[in-house]
């Protein structure tokens, strides 16, 4: 697959992966949002997997503000088929926040792609990767490593199915 976008739909049989590059720093304009919301539309009934860089502002209390500010991002976690939001912006030290959470039926990840720890502080820094598995049986596993240690964290392990 060649990426001519910078926002683009990786679609398999069960479910789809809706990746969106912000239009500036977290956020996105008119058209960002307009795009996201045409993508989930489309992809209906398909559970749709929505990865930006931020997550809502506010939604994760350890960040403050940063995040999504646009007031369309509310149509968009309202589509019945979108399944989760994965963001990774916030870099969060996941021994001290709650970094997946489901809030009205959307599973909300926090899956860094770059691993440091920002939120709540840069006093405390445990390095750790993320790791998101769709199995045929439409289960969603998301797996932390910790750096330097071969078998997955379970106090961070967190699952759950798609819809059908």
């Amino acid at each position: 697959m060649e990426l001519d976008t910078p926002s683009y739909v990786l679609e398999t049989q069960p479910f789809a992966l809706a990746l969106a590059s912000p239009d500036y720093g977290r956020d996105f304009n008119d058209d960002g949002i307009a795009w996201i919301l045409v993508q989930v539309q489309r992809l209906q009934p398909k559970p749709v997997l929505l990865v930006v860089h931020g997550a809502q502002a506010g939604f994760y209390q350890e960040g403050g503000d940063k995040g999504i500010s646009h007031p369309g991002f509310a149509e968009v976690v309202a589509q019945s088929n979108l399944a989760a939001v994965i963001s990774g912006d916030l870099h969060m030290d996941m021994d001290r926040v709650v970094h997946s959470k489901e809030v009205e039926g959307i599973h909300y990840l926090h899956i860094p792609a770059l691993e440091r720890t920002k939120i709540p502080d840069e006093n405390q820094h445990t390095p750790m990767v993320r790791v998101f598995t769709v199995s045929s049986d439409d289960t969603v596993s998301v797996e932390t490593f910790q750096v330097g240690q071969e078998q997955a964290l379970e106090r961070h392990h967190y699952t759950f199915s798609l819809p059908r």
